[in-house]
């Protein structure tokens, strides 16, 4: 009984081992042919948040049939302004809410 179990468990770590390679390389791999290139230093990324516009082209697009006054193209945003929601739902906690009991921020 104790030899039978002892082959399978000598044979599962053997392969075991020999699956997990063996040691490191300080080699570097050579980039596959369809891999994008490594990514640059970072020490030369922008931390202008200007350089890096949300939407390039906006009006790409765009219906023609909507007016910039309406939101279509050529549209800036300028007079228009954000509300913020209204109360929490049920069950929500206002954050601007003191009352006792409550966790402050």
């Amino acid at each position: 009984m104790r030899h039978s179990l002892l082959r399978p468990l000598v044979l599962l770590s053997a392969l075991a081992a020999f699956a997990c390679g063996g040691g490191t390389s300080n080699k570097e791999q050579p980039p596959a042919a369809g891999s994008p290139a490594p990514a640059a230093n970072r020490g030369n990324v922008s931390t202008n948040k200007a350089d890096y516009p949300v939407f390039p082209n906006a009006d790409a697009g765009a219906d023609p049939a909507v007016p910039a006054e309406q939101g279509g193209k050529g549209f800036k945003g300028d007079g228009w302004t954000v509300t913020l929601p209204g109360p929490p739902a049920p069950g929500v906690p206002d954050p601007g809410d003191r009352s006792p009991g409550l966790p402050g921020p």
